[in-house]
């Protein structure tokens, strides 16, 4: 964890805001208050649950419900990061992710059908790193039977020895520029969901 977090705050000092503006929506870890996980891990499993999201339908998804998950993390006034990068999985890379890499995505933007070969989670602001599929993708890929829903939702103060995150880009730029298609809907929602981020995070700031 210390030098997840190290990781972290380089890319928390160093990364230009979104689309290059003074727009950041990250912060330096870890925050001041701790966490409450069992919280955000309650609200994760209601609105998954609502859209009966088995977990299956996690898997190879990232980039679909780590936003639909912010979104209510934002309602629920739980600060947290997106970051995009990459998990090593027992030593080895699991998504082939570079810095090099993500930052040639988002210099080509948003390819119908291409394939990301990236990685996103949510980071909580104490640290804490809440990955919605990768423990679903993971026993996939090994011929495992799938966790149940309660399970299914990695959180690294629980044991997992296997699996280490490699941050290499923060916030929702990614997501949006990259993986979200560019029509109209997409962009409303997108947004209300990067102004809600930013007003939760910095409630002071005149946007």
């Amino acid at each position: 964890m210390p030098q997840y977090i190290d990781r972290f705050n380089e890319l928390a000092e160093t990364q230009d805001g979104y689309l290059g503006s003074e727009f950041k929506h990250w912060f330096s870890l870890p925050g001041a208050e701790k966490s409450d996980v069992a919280l955000v891990k309650e609200i994760i499993l209601t609105e998954l649950s609502k859209q009966q999201t088995e977990v299956a339908g996690l898997v190879g998804e990232c980039f679909a419900v780590v936003p639909f998950v912010s979104v209510f993390l934002v309602r629920a006034g739980i600060k947290h990061t997106v970051v995009i990068g990459d998990v090593l999985v027992d030593g080895e890379s699991y998504f082939g992710a570079t810095s090099d890499s993500i930052y040639a995505d988002l210099e080509t933007g948003y390819e119908h059908n291409k394939p990301i070969d990236a990685h996103t989670w949510i980071t909580l602001e104490d640290g804490t790193i809440i990955d919605l599929t990768i423990l679903a993708s993971y026993a996939t890929k090994q011929g495992r039977s799938l966790p149940e829903l309660d399970e299914a939702i990695y959180i690294s103060a629980s044991p997992h020895k296997n699996f280490v995150h490699i941050p290499y880009h923060l916030g929702p730029e990614y997501v949006i520029k990259v993986y979200t298609a560019p029509d109209e809907y997409e962009i409303s929602v997108t947004e209300e969901w990067i102004f809600g981020l930013y007003s939760l995070l910095f409630p002071d700031s005149k946007k």
